[in-house]
């Protein structure tokens, strides 16, 4: 049976980070820490899904130095309807399934982790 973030939205999250959505970028870059953290659990697809319960899967491309969220990343913007250039926040719930939990656009360049290339 698959489970959805809305089965898990009283469970505490495992672990999280913050990324930032940029139009003109065809792949999420994600915080090495994070992959420190669970890169041994991660599959290489992730359910991502928001508090509206929109469903997307996007691929993980499995590397420790420079992650990256490619297919379906640069979809993410019609699915839960995203600006131009936005900061996301996900939380990581286990089995690669992801919520977003937070989002604004993008202001300054103090936003931009500093992982981000």
């Amino acid at each position: 049976m698959e489970t959805y973030y809305c089965d898990l939205i009283d469970v505490t999250p495992l672990g999280n980070f913050v990324t930032m959505f940029f139009s003109n970028q065809k792949f999420g870059e994600v915080d090495p820490k994070f992959i420190r953290d669970f890169g041994h659990e991660l599959p290489g697809q992730w359910r991502i899904m928001d508090y509206r319960f929109q469903h997307h899967v996007v691929t993980y491309n499995k590397d420790e130095i420079h992650p990256l969220l490619t297919d379906g990343w640069t979809k993410m913007r019609e699915v839960f309807d995203l600006h131009k250039n936005e900061e996301i926040h996900f939380v990581y719930h286990g089995e690669g399934l992801f919520g977003i939990t937070a989002s604004r656009r993008f202001e300054s360049e103090e936003q931009i982790p500093n992982y981000h290339s």
